[in-house]
């Protein structure tokens, strides 16, 4: 039993020496080949600073008693009854304050285990859970329960069982326990891929209306969200740098275009005419018929004065 946990555990120090007396009159523990499930037998009824420890696995834990206030490194944390609390492996945790009456179920994951299921899952070997108290799903308490039984009763092919049961209950903890497989500045990485796909839509569809709530699904964002990570991006909002595409495609098509100014504006995704004169005023200093009387003019001067063959070498 002591080889079995300690093996679980890894490197203590630990509250209580596992090979003592006091352990085994204190807790209950339920030991299959990667996880244990470890309960006292009555509620604890004096632990304190003292018995803050660390260990090689991960450990979620369970309280039954009322908001006991915990340690996680320089975190403080209050653990809600019926909440659960993750601990990373080599993390010192314990109590911030003396409890009485410490009613808990502790799980105890095999690093090397749990790591593994998460790169079979995620394709993430590195895995690190929140220390954020979550709402365990019934199904995971039934899975506790089941392993209870099971370890306790020692039936014909238990073992068998119990091994099912530990893939299952490390599972349920990659599906439904807070963690995160990206390093601090993957949010911003992937942040700035959802910008460039928004922006990736504008050009492809300039000439479509606009719509900010369905940009901001394109790319996977709220609304608030996705115009806050758009400005900060582009120094411009959508609709800013929807209208610069636009007037972009509009100074192009005057100044290489036959089409009448009327079907250029239509074209390019404007209103109407009257709108995308005043629009194209204010980002260019000039109505887009002196603009294409200007370009297409200079354009013709250069026709002009070119050298004997240089239109042909230039196409």
């Amino acid at each position: 039993m002591v080889r079995q946990i300690t093996s679980i555990l890894g490197d203590g120090p630990y509250p209580l020496e596992v090979d003592s007396l006091a352990f085994r009159e204190a807790i209950d523990i339920h030991i299959a080949p990667n996880v244990s499930l470890v309960r006292p037998r009555t509620p604890l009824l004096n632990q304190d600073e003292a018995h803050a420890h660390a260990h090689d696995s991960y450990e979620f834990t369970i309280s039954f008693s009322d908001s006991p206030l915990l340690r996680q490194d320089n975190h403080l944390i209050r653990l809600p009854a019926g909440n659960m609390l993750c601990c990373n492996p080599n993390v010192l945790h314990g109590p911030a304050q003396r409890i009485t009456n410490a009613n808990f179920l502790a799980i105890q994951i095999r690093r090397g285990f749990l790591q593994r299921l998460s790169q079979e899952t995620y394709h993430k070997s590195e895995l690190s859970f929140s220390p954020k108290p979550f709402k365990p799903p019934r199904e995971l308490l039934r899975l506790f329960n089941h392993f209870i039984d099971e370890s306790q009763s020692r039936r014909t092919g238990h073992e068998l069982i119990l091994n099912a049961l530990e893939v299952q209950i490390a599972i349920h903890f990659l599906r439904f326990a807070p963690h995160g497989h990206r390093a601090p500045n993957d949010k911003r990485t992937e942040s700035r891929k959802n910008i460039a796909r928004a922006i990736e839509i504008l050009h492809a569809h300039f000439t479509e209306p606009f719509s900010a709530d369905t940009l901001a699904e394109f790319a996977g964002m709220s609304r608030h969200h996705f115009f806050r990570a758009f400005k900060a991006h582009t120094g411009r909002t959508p609709y800013e740098f929807l209208t610069e595409i636009r007037v972009q495609k509009a100074m192009e098509m005057l100044s290489h275009n036959a089409l009448t100014i009327t079907e250029i504006c239509y074209k390019t995704g404007f209103s109407g005419h009257s709108h995308f004169t005043s629009v194209f005023h204010k980002k260019t200093g000039m109505v887009p018929r002196d603009y294409r009387v200007r370009h297409q003019s200079g354009k013709s001067e250069t026709k002009k004065h070119a050298k004997p063959g240089t239109e042909d070498a230039g196409r």
